[in-house]
């Protein structure tokens, strides 16, 4: 059985320069310490209330998070692969250019949080809310963002390929430049979305909205655009614009056009 620790003894093992490795710190008041740099390897932080703290370079891999209070947290830095995060509270958190391989951050809230640069292979943010978080340059190759809201989050540069976006909000995001080559991006809400210079090359956007978004020398060979929506007057700029761009042959009333999988199918096939 495992004793658990408070905020007077953690502050005693801090003062030894302890790693707190292990320790069972659920619920324990952490907030505005200072544990940057410190060991917290396969620690219980669950419901810990770490508002404001200093966790840059910290080792927090294999850490249990969920539901942790990590509003203005810094953790930029931090080593968290393998981290869980589901339901936690990281808004307005940095954790820039941390390494968060395979961490879990399901149905977390990440509104506003600062992600540049950071390590994400992996990384599950099924259902998280990451409205005007930013991820510029962020590595997330394979990540799942199943049901994710990204509405107005910053992806510009961003490494996504094979990431899973299914279903996602990504309702004017910056992506803008970003490597989206064989990801998922079925049924997901793009409207308004910047796409420039995206590299879309084999992904699928069955059933996308993209109404209204920005395609502008985006790389589109291979892509399956299936029952995907546009504007009317996107087809002639994608066109345009992109040399792997196949028009769309049905339009609806409304300035909407559709593209079904029998008139649409895979562009660049």
């Amino acid at each position: 059985m495992t004793t658990q620790f408070h905020r007077a003894e953690v502050l005693t093992l801090l003062a030894s320069s302890s790693p707190l490795d292990g320790l069972d710190l659920e619920g324990c008041d952490l907030t505005c310490l200072d544990l940057s740099g410190v060991s917290l390897r396969g620690t219980n932080l669950r419901q810990a209330d770490l508002r404001g703290a200093d966790l840059t370079g910290a080792d927090l891999r294999g850490a249990d998070l969920r539901a942790a209070n990590l509003r203005m947290t810094r953790l930029g830095h931090a080593r968290l692969l393998g981290a869980r995060f589901d339901d936690a509270d990281l808004f307005l958190a940095s954790l820039e250019a941390a390494d968060a391989r395979g961490a879990s951050f399901r149905r977390c809230a990440v509104r506003e949080c600062l992600l540049t640069d950071a390590v994400l292979w992996g990384a599950d943010f099924s259902e998280a809310d990451c409205q005007l978080a930013v991820l510029d340059g962020a590595d997330l190759r394979g990540a799942r963002f199943t049901g994710a809201n990204l509405t107005e989050t910053q992806l510009a540069d961003a490494d996504l390929k094979m990431a899973d976006l299914s279903g996602a909000d990504l309702g004017g995001a910056d992506l803008r430049r970003a490597d989206l080559r064989r990801a998922k991006l079925d049924a997901a809400q793009l409207c308004g979305t910047d796409l420039a210079g995206s590299h879309l090359a084999s992904a699928s956007l069955r059933h996308a909205d993209l109404r209204g978004a920005r395609l502008n020398d985006a790389h589109l060979q291979g892509a399956d655009l299936s029952g995907a929506c546009f504007l009317a007057g996107q087809v002639a700029a994608l066109r345009a614009g992109s040399p792997f761009f196949v028009e769309p042959v049905v339009a609806f009333a409304g300035g909407r056009v559709a593209s079904p999988m029998s008139a649409f199918g895979r562009v660049g096939a």
